[in-house]
């Protein structure tokens, strides 16, 4: 046989003989199939979020011509991905002064809350608010129907809604006749005019929509464009950014107060900021490192095995092998063990990614889009079989090299030295030990992280709480006076059940949902740099006691704080700090919202202990409280402290709510540790991520310190016997056999710091850039992940070692 056929047969049977070789070995085929797909997992999982959150584009059409703008109320911030809100006069300007050159649209910045009701029950929704012009920017049609037009978006205009595919197929049952059917949304009549397509949403999670009316000095939108063809996103900026100096020639002191610049930026930077990416990158670095830890992993295993087999190799060259052809067994076998890594670590990736994305989708109206779809699509299955074959290359290259050498003195000598290769593999031991380190540290970062925010103080008790959200429509509570009775109301049905210790409102969710007010010394002039704003709630007379806050000077709010006597409010000892209050404090007077439509002034009557209101992972910030029956909200979170599990008292909680309001449910119910854990979700996904690679990791690092081990042992079994034989001692045995390994963990562990912990002040950066806060790289941090390490090298040597110095003597000494 000659050219492709017998090139042909000779790569059949180089394929048959690496199957054999395999499967003749299979303890320890499995140990490196293993390890393998541990690096492959790691990879194919942040390759999968990174595939959809940074690398594929927006599923609408041409997204990259898709473009956002907002307002920047610090000049020195202009790279900002977080904008603030233009009013909707701002809007209507924009649109008008970019008629020629793009598509304007509004979207709303927050999630609405939008109660569909039946006759039976309610049901609370995530709505959005579009404009008109919104769906036709982003190329989207709805399946059924049709899209609002600007008619629907007139003040007064009869209401209309778009339902999402999941709320018509399992609300309506996927009816087409659905199109013109009346429901009542937010107590009013609603007409249903279209079905958006399958896996729509917009801007996040949203499942009906309503029109935006652009009406008056509303803040709640965020703006969409779409440039004309042929015009540039810097002519779009320049004509946002010529108003924007109108604005401030017109008005300098109101338009300073609440903008400096404009914004402008992708689309998709909105669901995905730069700070985001580059945590993504260094979770990437991180993942190389584990597949670079593999690699050597089984490198250093394969050439073990290549060691173990000189003669048989040797033996094959002898009767007519080439070099090309032993290198060639030799990828093989690589290349069938990488085969199987990657049918067993596409799945395990596809958990990985299915365990992450359910954590953040858990969280209330938060997590990602629904468009965004994160899984093991058929780019990623060509990549993971382009990644295994690089691995299985770089994982073979040393023994192939190693069985492409010459194999004349082995078979003459019986040599089981290795010479370089021996070496080689050592050195391979010392990265593995260096990169698992840098990993772990990293880890106990994040832990630390999590930690902290666990301790964090609230300042509030918050055991054997369950807390819900309201939403109160101005179609059945028009006046301010009953929002502030159906709130005594509830907390009064609340407290005379036996099953409640005490009831509270707040339109603040202490930790997790926080509130921020602009606040002035009374009298003082607005400062250039502008006004403060700490965390602002309207809590009850009894929120304070309820939640067993303590109060330090003055008094708590009682029931003669009402909408008729003087404007009161508390304020944190943070507080008093900031503004200089001191022993003053309680009697000092402040406006609040100086600068908006209806400011009004507050008299200091009592000082508390630190509460923080907003996020658990943001810095303390200086909280103040308003008395609920003097600034009654329309959105107020319910906390009840119950006398057994919170969670058993949740339908009871629902059932009081549904008779004194029916058209307007409950939600977000949960017990209050369930609130901190959702508040601090970032931070937990990313310390479990970290957390897998570091465990990987480190029982990579111990299975290849546990191979280097063995085989050295195997390789000196008889020098081991002949020393025993002369009467050594099984510890001066042992210190001849292992200081040399011993000397490269060290020196691993001295480069895995090196390296460990510039790149954990990496990760600690790009948490702080994100708003992820945690502590610095303390002792605490570094030295348990170097304790861990060492312990399992430590116990990696040992077990081989130990096995040896079990062999009689005699036997050793037989051993060829």
């Amino acid at each position: 046989m000659t050219g492709p056929t017998h090139a042909a047969s000779l790569l059949l049977f180089e394929l048959r003989y690496a199957w054999r070789s395999l499967a003749a070995r299979p303890a320890f085929s499995a140990l490196v199939v293993l390890v393998l797909t541990a690096g492959l997992a790691s990879a194919l999982s942040v390759a999968s979020m990174l595939n959809t959150l940074v690398l594929q584009p927006l599923p609408f059409a041409e997204s990259d011509s898709l473009y956002r703008a907002g307002l920047i109320d610090n000049e020195e911030n202009l790279d900002t991905d977080h904008f603030d809100a233009p009013t909707a006069r701002d809007i209507l300007a924009w649109q008008e002064g970019l008629a020629d050159l793009a598509d304007v649209g509004a979207y709303n910045s927050l999630t609405l809350t939008l109660n569909l009701s039946s006759d039976t029950h309610s049901e609370r929704y995530a709505g959005g608010r579009l404009s008109p012009e919104v769906l036709p920017i982003l190329g989207v049609s709805p399946q059924l129907g049709r899209g609002f037009s600007a008619d629907d978006a007139k003040r007064g205009a009869a209401g209309v809604v778009l339902l999402s595919d999941a709320v018509w197929r399992e609300r309506f049952g996927g009816r087409a006749d659905v199109l013109g059917q009346q429901l009542r949304i937010n107590s009013l009549p609603t007409t249903v005019i279209g079905v958006m397509p399958p896996n729509f949403s917009f801007p996040m999670r949203e499942q009906l929509w309503v029109p935006a009316p652009l009406v008056g000095e509303e803040s709640n939108y965020e703006v969409l464009l779409r440039p004309r063809p042929g015009v540039t996103p810097a002519q779009m900026r320049g004509v946002l950014e010529s108003w924007m100096a109108s604005e401030l020639e017109r008005d300098p002191v109101v338009t300073r107060a609440r903008a400096r610049a404009i914004g402008f930026d992708q689309l998709k930077y909105r669901f995905v900021d730069r700070g985001t990416i580059s945590l993504f990158g260094v979770m990437a670095i991180s993942v190389v490192l584990v597949l670079l830890i593999a690699c050597a992993n089984v490198a250093n295993l394969l050439l073990g095995r290549q060691l173990a087999r000189e003669r048989e190799l040797a033996l094959r060259t002898a009767l007519g092998a080439s070099r090309l052809r032993l290198l060639l067994a030799t990828l093989l076998q690589s290349g069938l063990l990488s085969l199987f890594a990657v049918v067993l670590a596409l799945p395990l990736a596809q958990l990985g990614v299915d365990a992450v994305i359910a954590d953040m989708r858990n969280s209330a109206d938060e997590g990602p889009p629904l468009w965004m779809q994160f899984g093991i699509d058929a780019n990623l299955i060509w990549i993971a079989v382009a990644v295994a074959a690089l691995t299985a290359a770089v994982s073979a290259l040393l023994p192939a090299l190693h069985a492409a050498t010459r194999r004349d003195l082995a078979l003459r000598s019986g040599n089981h030295g290795g010479g370089n290769m021996a070496r080689v593999s050592q050195w391979l031991m010392v990265g593995q030990v260096a990169f698992s380190l840098a990993l772990l540290i990293s880890t106990a970062l994040l832990v630390q992280v999590v930690r902290q925010l666990e301790r964090f103080d609230l300042g509030l008790d918050t055991e054997q709480v369950l807390t819900a959200r309201v939403g109160l429509v101005p179609q059945r509570f028009d006046r301010p006076e009953e929002l502030a009775r159906y709130a005594d109301d509830l907390l009064a049905t609340l407290r005379a059940d036996p099953a409640v210790v005490d009831a509270a409102v707040s339109s603040s969710l202490p930790g997790l949902l926080g509130g921020n007010e602009d606040v002035l010394p009374f009298g003082a002039p607005i400062p250039e740099s502008g006004t403060s704003s700490p965390g602002y709630s309207a809590v009850d007379a009894g929120f304070v006691e309820a939640m067993r806050g303590q109060l330090v000077a003055g008094r708590m709010f009682t029931s003669g704080d009402t909408a008729g006597s003087d404007p009161v409010m508390l304020v944190d000892e943070t507080f008093v700090e900031q503004f200089g209050l001191g022993e003053r404090a309680v009697g000092s007077r402040f406006t609040l919202s100086p600068q908006g439509e209806s400011p009004r002034t507050v008299t200091i009557v009592g000082v508390l202990r630190p509460i923080q209101l907003d996020d658990i992972d943001d810095q303390r910030e200086a909280s103040m409280f308003v008395p609920f029956a003097q600034e009654p909200q329309r959105f107020f979170s319910l906390l009840v402290r119950t006398r057994g599990e919170p969670m058993a008292y949740a339908n009871r909680l629902r059932e009081i709510a549904r008779e004194l309001e029916p058209d307007s449910p409950l939600y977000w119910m949960r017990d209050y540790s369930n609130v901190l854990r959702e508040a601090t979700i970032g931070q937990r996904v990313l310390a479990r991520m970290f957390g897998a690679y570091g465990v990987i990791a480190l029982l990579l690092a111990a299975t290849g310190l546990y191979g280097v081990v063995a085989l050295n042992v195997g390789r000196r079994t008889r020098e081991i016997g002949i020393r025993r034989a002369l009467g050594a001692a099984p510890r001066s045995v042992l210190g001849a056999v292992l200081k040399r390994t011993l000397l490269q963990v060290l020196l691993g562990l001295t480069i895995g710091l090196a390296i460990g912990l510039p790149f954990a002040r990496l990760l600690h950066a790009q948490l702080g850039a994100i708003g992820m806060v945690g502590g610095g790289l303390s002792v605490g941090v570094w030295l348990p992940a170097l304790l861990a390490l060492g312990l399992a090298a430590a116990v990696a040597c040992w077990v081989p070692m130990r096995r040896a110095l079990g062999i009689e003597p005699t036997v050793a000494l037989r051993e060829d």
